[in-house]
């Protein structure tokens, strides 16, 4: 199972949890703003405060990139497999990224915190409702499964991994709901290590700046 990516979220519709907007929703808008690359929406939108901690899935960290025009500070992760299949989680729009690329990480660990970096859809569009500060701060957190095996599709990572993406050709470049693959259980050991992963990178950028 995936962890969940965001620090104490409730991975529900609002006004019950954090999520604003879910996979494959809106075809419209995003055919419309992508020129028709993308048919709809191929992650899940979570909003909680700025600067709340993202957390990883074990694997190991494939991209670290700012996409401007797309999901801005961004990470991306190939997981461990998890009953034998491998999965590309990208985890975009962050505001702070603490993580290297190559880095083997745990599940857990926390790579970086929520923003509204790149770009970000929001404001005056239906789903965003009430999400907090009002001006699009969330994680868009995507799902692609993969292979080792030659498919249609080959990814080549700026940490020079490499991902086969399966079913690439789905209008969506691949991309799966990731809901039925988060585990909605976060044990007690996982939230403490997140907490403890987030005062280190905190001391770490203070320890810079001085």
């Amino acid at each position: 199972m995936l962890h969940n990516p965001v620090f104490d979220a409730i991975l529900k519709r609002y006004p019950e949890g954090h999520i604003y907007q879910g996979f494959g929703e809106n075809p419209e808008l995003y055919s419309k703003s992508t020129n028709g690359l993308i048919i709809a929406h191929n992650g899940i939108d979570i909003a909680m405060p700025e600067g709340t901690p993202i957390l990883a899935t074990a694997g190991i960290v494939c991209d670290v990139k700012n996409s401007p025009e797309g999901y801005g500070k961004h990470v991306r992760i190939l997981t461990d497999p998890i009953d034998g299949i491998y999965y590309e989680l990208t985890y975009g729009h962050l505001k702070d990224i603490f993580v290297p690329m190559g880095l083997k990480i745990p599940a857990g660990y926390t790579i970086g915190t929520m923003g509204n970096t790149g770009f970000v859809i929001s404001g005056s569009t239906p789903y965003w409702g009430n999400a907090p500060t009002g001006r699009g701060v969330h994680l868009h957190f995507g799902v692609r499964e993969c292979s080792i095996i030659p498919t249609a599709w080959l990814v080549t990572y700026t940490s020079g991994l490499k991902a086969y993406i399966k079913n690439y050709e789905n209008g969506l470049h691949g991309a799966i709901d990731p809901m039925p693959l988060i585990n909605p259980i976060i044990e007690k050991k996982t939230i403490l290590l997140a907490i403890q992963r987030a005062v280190e990178n905190i001391m770490a950028i203070l320890n810079k700046k001085w």
